[in-house]
């Protein structure tokens, strides 16, 4: 049994909420964190612009510099590519506060998640174009960069995968979503009120959704958007990722008395 299943998240009908069943990629805007990883942002335009077909470019690409030491830049050769990137500030010392301000200031119908640190695929996005199915979330795929130890063990062990949950109906779902690359209608997100800025572990921000988000809707996964986190995988950060998702369980389940 996972997570979600026991706190029993199940889903109202909202009468209010007629989610989608097909969009196309000028509904999207793109929200990326940054703390400090300038070069990490720059990898990722780099190669979202040598990869992804111009007529499936989202309605923007949307910058959270969240307040980092050195202020973030967008390079000018970034721009003037018929869309649309904004960089925004957060003084606040967490994502999901940064996380916040994209949604806040997003034009377009749907929010897709990523981060500095990772690169996209060719599928990135056409990927959740071809998967719609009316749920209000979709967790993508994310596959560990490089052939090294540990990347090899991520993947083998699904870390960046959501745990799947399966219904009566026999239809998987994941019990969470991973922002390091997802896609979330925004009425849905403005209904629950975005993410939690008081819970500060990300891994906790993004199970804490997840199960608020299961109130309203369903969740499905997308495994036709990929991307790359391009981490710098040293045993302390591996550690430290087993040790927050246990801390994001337990957070969670104490923040609802469950």
């Amino acid at each position: 049994m996972t997570f979600i299943n026991k706190l029993h998240a199940t889903p109202q009908n909202y009468s209010d909420f007629t989610v989608p069943l097909n969009i196309q990629a000028s509904d999207i805007s793109i929200v990326i964190p940054v703390r400090n990883n300038q070069e990490g942002l720059d990898l990722f335009l780099t190669e979202f612009f040598n990869n992804q077909n111009p007529h499936i470019y989202p309605k923007e690409i949307i910058i959270v510099d969240n307040n980092s030491r050195r202020p973030i830049t967008i390079d000018q050769h970034f721009q003037g590519n018929n869309i649309s990137i904004r960089l925004l500030k957060c003084s606040k010392n967490d994502v999901a506060s940064a996380r916040n301000v994209g949604i806040n200031y997003a034009k377009g119908d749907w929010i897709l998640f990523t981060d500095s640190h990772c690169l996209p695929s060719e599928s990135f996005i056409e990927g959740y174009l071809n998967s719609i199915n009316g749920s209000i979330g979709y967790a993508g795929n994310v596959k560990a960069w490089g052939n090294d130890l540990l990347s090899k063990f991520y993947d083998g062990q699904e870390r960046f995968i959501p745990l799947t949950m399966i219904e009566e109906c026999q239809i998987s779902r994941p019990e969470s979503l991973i922002t390091a690359n997802a896609l979330i209608w925004k009425k849905a997100l403005q209904q629950i009120g975005g993410f939690k800025e008081t819970i500060r572990i990300p891994e906790g921000a993004d199970l804490d959704l997840a199960f608020r988000l299961f109130q309203i809707g369903q969740l499905s996964y997308c495994w036709q958007s990929t991307v790359y986190p391009n981490h710098n995988k040293e045993i302390p950060e591996f550690i430290q990722r087993f040790i927050n998702d246990q801390n994001s369980k337990l957070m969670v389940s104490n923040l609802y008395d469950i």
